[in-house]
């Protein structure tokens, strides 16, 4: 009788260890599970971020094309590039 309430008692520590590595492995994988949510949302993050610095950036450099196309407009640099026409003509002589 002893050694069959041993052989039970050790299989019930068996079932005991079973359910708590079971438990173990469920918590594991709950938490890959978290980490990789939180390194989703990281990266949606860093990605809106980057978003909203090349809007920026591009926002910029529409207001440069749009600054420069005005400054070509204007009355004083187009009587700057006429009078400068003939330098430029005599420069690009000169480099031949």
């Amino acid at each position: 009788m002893d050694d069959t309430h041993a052989q039970t008692a050790d299989l019930d520590a068996l079932r005991l260890e079973n359910l708590r590595l079971r438990d173990a492995l469920i918590g594991a994988f709950g938490e890959i599970g978290r980490l990789k949510a939180h390194e989703s949302r990281q990266s949606q993050v860093e990605f809106r971020e980057l978003q909203r610095h090349l809007d920026n950036a591009l926002a910029q450099a529409e207001d440069l094309v749009n600054q420069i196309a005005a400054l070509r407009q204007s009355h004083s640099w187009r009587v700057g590039n006429f009078l400068m026409r003939p330098f430029s003509i005599l420069r690009r002589a000169v480099r031949r």
